[in-house]
């Protein structure tokens, strides 16, 4: 899933609602409906999106978080990320340190 972030807190709050609203609904029907487990990375960046492919910075890191460090079910958020997310979704976020 991709949002655009534009540097206006309002248009990014929107994009992250958007964002980890179609997230929490995904997880929660693969888990209560499929009985299936998800894990992730999300990663904020240029990506680059057409009718064919997407590709860019952040969904080559958001590929690495999920495969290198999301052992366990769960969504992982890039460190240098967290800090850009609005406080409302830091608060949704156990922290990890490693």
């Amino acid at each position: 899933m991709c949002a655009p972030i534009s540097g206006d807190d309002e248009a990014d709050f929107d994009s992250f609602s958007a964002i980890f609203a179609a997230v929490t609904i995904f997880v929660d029907y693969c888990s209560s409906c499929l009985n299936l487990f998800v894990r992730g990375g999300f990663a904020i960046g240029d990506t680059y999106i057409n009718d064919q492919f997407t590709i860019g910075a952040a969904v080559i890191e958001s590929y690495e978080l999920e495969s290198k460090y999301a052992i366990y079910p769960r969504i992982i958020i890039a460190k240098n990320d967290y800090d850009m997310l609005p406080s409302m979704f830091q608060e949704q976020f156990i922290r990890n340190e490693d």
